[in-house]
């Protein structure tokens, strides 16, 4: 019987079909052909070879295996699913290669953390927290900027008065005679627009909301 040596083609390629260890990596073995078989190969897993489809030889070219046996991903990835870097090792760029490596809860906050690490980042939770604590900072600041105020006089002395102030909320009322002396009183709201102070004796002065 008269063996003819040949090369398998590169989509036929697999680990154990090389020299040098490791896959992908050395020269390609030469592969016996018997003679008559039509374009058929012989080697030990061949019947793995044979069972590759086209979709999967497709998918294994955009991947590659380095001299150290580290897979690496020729290509952009995009995920249906969920994808996990964390423990992965390191990377390329920056400190750590960015691969994530450990994950911050709140207790970090306020923490000086380096600026190039890349491997660190915060749990779903405390990215959760500092949105909520910057949106009530925001909140207040805004409050402290549109807060409206409002400043009543009351010219006829009277126990009632009656003060319409278009705040539309239930302010503070402060209230001083005309010699500029505070004087307590019974507020009551009558809706977020219109206040009334009653008070023990009637004097004139002045009324401030806010």
């Amino acid at each position: 019987m008269e063996i003819k040596k040949q090369y398998v083609p590169a989509r036929y390629r697999s680990p154990k079909l090389t020299s040098g260890g490791a896959a992908g990596v050395g020269t390609m073995l030469p592969q016996p052909t018997v003679s008559g078989t039509p374009s058929g190969h012989i080697h030990d897993n061949k019947e793995v070879v044979d069972q590759l489809t086209e979709k999967a030889i497709r998918i294994l070219s955009h991947f590659d295996i380095d001299e150290n046996g580290i897979l690496h991903a020729i290509d952009d990835f995009y995920s249906k699913g969920e994808l996990s870097a964390y423990g992965a090792g390191a990377g390329g760029g920056g400190s750590g290669g960015g691969i994530i490596e450990e994950v911050l809860d709140a207790s970090y906050f306020g923490q000086y953390l380096d600026p190039v690490d890349y491997t660190k980042t915060f749990n779903a939770h405390a990215i959760n927290s500092i949105n909520d604590k910057v949106g009530r900072v925001a909140e207040t600041v805004e409050n402290m900027e549109t807060d409206k105020q409002y400043k009543y006089s009351q010219g006829m002395p009277s126990t009632v008065w009656f003060i319409t102030h278009n705040l539309g909320k239930r302010p503070s009322v402060t209230v001083v005679d005309s010699a500029g002396s505070v004087v307590e009183g019974q507020v009551e709201y009558l809706d977020n627009n219109n206040v009334r102070v009653s008070f023990a004796y009637e004097f004139s002065g002045e009324a401030y909301l806010n």
